[in-house]
């Protein structure tokens, strides 16, 4: 018999996958940019222990191409993997939210062939059996921001 989970989820933002490139890269010339061509480049990528939602979802995105990044470098935060990207010492896939406070020595670019299962999002947990009257008012006001 299947017990239904005790939370409750409300997702308040909803996000793609964009390719940062160094501003001079060759790849940063096209408009578009295929994951295969992204397994060709060093890939900075999240670490598996600190950051394992993002680190699965892109190599879920890569798996389900049927390819292996050559992974060099991890990072925490997606601003230190966008400045990694910037010193040059590769490419990565980030939120596309990422592209509103970068510098101008990177570019984001759209990246064709990414699986709907590569969506990313941020949901509120919750528990409404027993929720209090704050926290209630607080996803109440989660959700008028998502809509």
């Amino acid at each position: 018999m299947r017990q239904e989970s005790a939370l409750n989820f409300l997702v308040v933002e909803r996000d793609v996958f964009q390719a940062v490139l160094p501003k001079k890269h060759p790849l940063a010339a096209q408009r578009t940019v295929s994951l295969k061509a992204l397994a060709q480049e060093p890939l900075i990528d999240y670490a598996s222990t600190k950051v394992p939602g993002l680190h699965a979802m892109v190599m879920l995105a890569f798996q389900h191409a049927g390819l292996s990044p050559r992974v060099v470098q991890e990072a925490t935060q997606v601003q230190t993997v966008v400045s990694l990207v910037e010193s040059g010492l590769g490419v990565a896939l980030v939120p596309s939210v990422s592209s509103r406070f970068a510098s101008k020595n990177v570019v984001f670019r759209p990246v064709r062939g990414l699986p709907a299962a590569a969506a990313i999002s941020i949901a509120l947990a919750y528990r409404a059996q027993n929720e209090s009257a704050a926290a209630k008012r607080f996803r109440e006001v989660g959700a008028e921001i998502a809509s």
